[in-house]
């Protein structure tokens, strides 16, 4: 099982799959946005993908840097 999460952690994802991962195929999205984070994907079609949003009411405002509630902006 893989694990992730965002860096402040209110969204986290576990990926399970038979395979282990180096055997896993990852792809580089060619996407600019994908390209300046360096954002690679995988998949598996007997695998399976659990998200998780621990506070659904938050979201990171970009212009002002800090929380708000989802409804502002």
């Amino acid at each position: 099982m893989l694990r992730g999460r965002c860096h402040c952690g209110n969204i986290s994802f576990e990926f399970d799959s038979r395979l282990a991962p180096p055997e896993l195929p990852v792809r580089a999205c060619r996407c600019g946005f994908c390209r300046v984070h360096g954002a690679l994907s995988t998949s598996d079609p007997d695998g399976g993908l659990s998200i998780n949003v621990s506070s659904p009411e938050l979201r990171r405002a970009r212009r002002a840097e800090r929380w708000t509630p989802a409804t502002v902006g």
